[in-house]
């Protein structure tokens, strides 16, 4: 029999054989990577979260804006938070 995997690759009952040989060995054929669970790291830094009470009104047009920018809310609190944090930053 013939299987073919997600990337159009064919393997036969031989093939299926012998990388299961290889598994049962400790080997791992192929592409291996890290696989990372969760969100990506945003900062080296330990995160703080900070909430605040703001009206309904004013959270909907704030997660609009920031989606016609492509942006979650999140993403465009820190942007607008770094914004201002080098507002004051002395210039080199």
């Amino acid at each position: 029999m013939e299987y073919v995997t997600q990337d159009g690759v064919k393997l036969s009952d031989a093939d299926i054989d012998e990388l299961a040989e290889r598994f049962e060995q400790g080997e791992m054929p192929g592409r291996w990577g890290r696989i990372l669970v969760g969100r990506p790291r945003i900062s080296s830094e330990p995160l703080k979260l900070v909430g605040v009470r703001v009206p309904v009104s004013a959270v909907d047009a704030f997660d609009a804006k920031a989606a016609r920018l492509g942006q979650t809310r999140s993403q465009r609190l820190r942007a607008l938070i770094e914004k201002d944090l080098e507002e004051d930053a002395p210039s080199a």
